[in-house]
């Protein structure tokens, strides 16, 4: 989270390409290593699962960029779609697969540390072989803005109004979710798996704004900034906070039900947060129009200024 603006800051400059297979071999280095590590030094294996989020940061920051590079219209947003649809995947198959590989070797969980460096030099050999770096606003033009999405032509405020949409109409499951955790445990699993799946459904939207509003040599530091801000305020804090809150309501007590019911007093201001983050939504699409067409100008500038030193210079 610390080095996301920093990465950000340089894949604006540097090859984005060669930052990502930086990051992905210091994780998959870093993964590796922490699996060696003797019971007595967790402070080095603490320092070292610190390390791999440099490498994490490297690509969540940058491979975005590259995506929407290499692709416009409704094209990008599936992309996008399809690389933020990892996250979720990536970390249930992860501990499904690592309770695998951890069984087969006698309960070994190191094995599981050892097994998944393998799939981060897969990907380093195939970003080698297949990918080639994009050119900054290589996929954009003047027509940039022009989408294929019948909505999207109906409507150009419709991103932020379907992700407001979604956060608001999740917020009612995630309250139905914990009034009845303890009485109700399939309806509490079905309610947080709708929300869930409402707070989920915006990622690729949020990405793709976020290329259609900047311009392009300055798309790497707004996802790093994004992503900064998203952990500091996210998960980074919000364990704290959320036990700062049960604290006060279970004022000492340590009984089963006064902390339980105190737990999730605090979590009630999850659904509180999600509604004011759907009703932001919505006021950001009061601007978005706004500010895509000033980044399209802008963009619209930019080519047309090369066009005319590259005219000047063939004149010459």
């Amino acid at each position: 989270m610390a080095l996301a603006p920093l990465f950000g800051y340089l894949g604006d400059r540097y090859s984005r390409k060669m930052l990502i297979t930086v990051g992905v071999s210091v994780w998959s280095v870093t993964t590796l290593a922490g699996s060696f590590v003797p019971k007595n030094l967790f402070a080095v294996f603490a320092i070292l699962r610190g390390l791999v989020g440099i490498g994490e940061a490297s690509y969540s920051c940058v491979a975005p960029t590259i995506i929407a590079d290499m692709y416009k219209h409704d094209m990008r947003t599936r992309m996008l779609a399809l690389f933020n649809i990892a996250v979720p995947v990536g970390g249930g198959l992860g501990y499904i697969v690592g309770a695998y590989v951890s069984v087969a070797f006698n309960g070994n969980w190191r094995w599981a540390l050892r097994i998944t460096p393998v799939l981060g030099i897969v990907c380093v050999i195939l970003l080698a072989v297949l990918v080639r770096e994009p050119v900054r606003g290589g996929a954009d033009g003047a027509q940039v803005l022009k989408r294929d999405n019948w909505y999207r032509k109906r409507n150009q405020r419709g991103d932020p109004i379907v992700c407001g949409v979604a956060v608001l109409v999740s917020v009612p499951f995630l309250f139905v979710a914990l009034i009845y955790s303890k009485d109700n445990i399939i309806l509490t699993w079905i309610s947080i798996f709708i929300a869930e799946t409402l707070l989920c459904s915006n990622w690729a939207i949020i990405s793709d704004m976020l290329m259609y509003i900047i311009v392009p040599a300055r798309r790497a530091t707004a996802s790093s900034m994004q992503i900064f801000i998203l952990h500091l305020f996210g998960d980074a804090s919000s364990p704290y906070i959320i036990g700062l809150i049960s604290d006060f309501f279970s004022k000492g007590v340590h009984h089963d039900d006064v902390l339980w019911k105190s737990l999730r007093y605090a979590f009630m201001l999850t659904p509180v947060v999600a509604g004011f983050g759907g009703i932001a939504f919505l006021f950001a699409a009061i601007f978005i129009v706004r500010d895509r067409h000033e980044a399209e100008a802008t963009i619209e500038s930019a080519n047309t200024l090369e066009t005319f030193h590259m005219e000047v210079s063939s004149n010459t």
